[in-house]
């Protein structure tokens, strides 16, 4: 695959459109996301977002998802990373959340993504909610 073509591929995975078809197209659109998210396009975090964005994410609902394999490995992974400290607000005490930076409902093929999930504390998780993608990480883009 061409190095255009990568781009190319790379946008229509992280912005789920398949009418992205050129080079041009490609980076019109990451440009716009780099201004509005502060990031330089080419900012390796942010390709590795979608480098490992699934190709087609499975359709889950949403009490299948979190009992799903795929699901409890990655959350297992996650807690191993980052440990069980709420990355908002420090706590260790209560239940953590394996949460989803940017929500499941709007960013669907995030869901599986390790650079899309943070470790919160119910009481974080429950008050930030789908509205908010705040990224409490302390190596964030």
């Amino acid at each position: 695959m061409s190095q255009s073509g990568s781009v190319v591929e790379m946008t229509r995975r992280l912005f789920g459109d398949p009418s992205i078809y050129s080079k041009q197209a490609a980076y019109k659109r990451l440009s716009a996301l780099s201004d509005a998210c502060a990031v330089k396009a080419a900012h390796p975090p942010v390709l590795r977002l979608v480098q490992n964005a699934p190709q087609h994410p499975p359709k889950y609902k949403s009490e299948d998802f979190y009992a799903s394999r795929e699901w409890k490995q990655l959350r297992y992974r996650v807690l191993i990373k980052y440990g069980r400290k709420c990355m908002c607000c420090g706590s260790t005490d209560g239940a953590m959340h394996v949460d989803h930076i940017k929500p499941r409902s709007k960013y669907p093929h995030l869901a599986l993504v390790f650079g899309n999930l943070q470790v919160l504390c119910e009481d974080c998780n429950m008050g930030k909610g789908a509205w908010d993608s705040t990224d409490f990480r302390p190596d964030a883009v």
